[in-house]
């Protein structure tokens, strides 16, 4: 009687272990998500991951060449709203981050009950969300890499985006390449195995369902970007100051 009193809490792992052991045994995690749905950190990991990699960013863009050479056409009034505008857009990051995760989670939850899968929005939530960790060693990785190199105004790149430039490859053609990302697929692997776990089907429904959700979101980025190309050139052609710059 002991024993089958005990059972429930066979699964459950604290929070600081499921943290760190999404690297080394996310199966566990993922039982311990099923039985014991953690909402807080399943959100704060992405939000946490989205303010670091958007602050690198900001950051890398304030001291990039090009952003100061901008900065001397602004007035001291404009300058003040430049900087204010780049740190609004790490709050609308982190917004749309919790909108996307909230967004795929429904349709998650609306998807797999014709695989003949059932569980809770919480818990689809909660694979999500720890799911986004090796983001979060991208983000270490940025810091380190913003603070040791005063000459870099690049983001850390791990899609195939990293081997083209822009003028080489194209900004739609970019845009596709970015999608092809190793720490994008660890993600979804995690979130593959996850899934699998708390609808209790096999692997390869959980990593359908994961491949169609990554192929519409891809194909809507890659669409979009073309959509915008036409106003991108006008504008890259309108501001041609580099080669003046050279001369």
């Amino acid at each position: 009687m002991e024993d089958t009193g005990q059972t429930p809490e066979v699964h459950f792992m604290p929070w600081y272990k499921r943290l760190f052991g999404v690297f080394y045994e996310p199966s566990k995690v993922f039982r311990s998500l099923d039985e014991r749905p953690d909402w807080v950190w399943s959100l704060a990991i992405p939000i946490l991951v989205t303010i670091i990699l958007s602050t690198v960013a900001v950051f890398l863009s304030i001291r990039s060449p090009e952003y100061y050479k901008a900065l001397e056409k602004f007035t001291d009034t404009q300058k003040q709203y430049a900087s204010i505008t780049a740190y609004i857009g790490v709050v609308f990051a982190v917004i749309f981050r919790l909108g996307f995760i909230f967004l795929v989670g429904g349709i998650i939850h609306v998807i797999a009950p014709f695989m003949n899968g059932k569980s809770s929005y919480s818990r689809i939530i909660s694979v999500l969300g720890y799911s986004y960790l090796p983001y979060f060693l991208v983000g270490i990785l940025s810091v380190i890499s913003l603070a040791s190199n005063p000459g870099n105004y690049s983001p850390l790149s791990t899609s195939l985006a990293v081997f083209w430039t822009k003028k080489e490859a194209g900004i739609v053609m970019l845009s596709l390449l970015g999608e092809i990302d190793v720490i994008k697929f660890w993600v979804m692997g995690l979130s593959t195995g996850g899934l699998a776990i708390i609808f209790k089907f096999g692997w390869k429904k959980a990593l359908a369902i994961v491949l169609l959700i990554w192929l519409v979101t891809t194909g809507i980025k890659v669409g979009a970007t073309a959509a915008m190309k036409p106003f991108i050139d006008k504008s890259e052609e309108v501001s041609p100051d580099s080669t003046d710059a050279t001369d």
